[in-house]
């Protein structure tokens, strides 16, 4: 057990080397997954009968499934926008035009 180091034990040049090994390992095998990602999409072109209709009807399924999500965002948005512009403007504007602002 005398004979282990910890890292703390280890030359100043060490861990720096190791500090820029890690990412630089990380990085490379990201790139690496990548252009493997992009080679299997390269292959796969030739086959767009295949997976043409089951990209499309996934869009379609992601775009009616967000729907709820896209119109509540938007609501509270309006909400949040209409109540900062009375915040914003009150004495300045009357509040007739700038509910008639708001309305449209």
């Amino acid at each position: 057990m005398d004979s282990l180091t910890t890292t703390s034990e280890l030359p100043i040049a060490v861990n720096a080397a190791r500090a820029v090994a890690r990412p630089l390992l990380s990085a490379l095998e990201n790139v690496g997954r990548f252009g493997m990602m992009l080679l299997e999409l390269v292959r796969a072109l030739p086959e767009w009968r295949a997976w043409l209709p089951r990209t499309l009807e996934q869009c379609q399924q992601v775009g009616y499934g967000s729907l709820f999500i896209v119109m509540a965002t938007a609501g509270f948005a309006g909400a949040v926008a209409s109540l900062q512009a009375g915040y914003q403007f009150t004495g300045n504007i009357p509040k007739y035009i700038l509910g008639a602002v708001i309305s449209e």
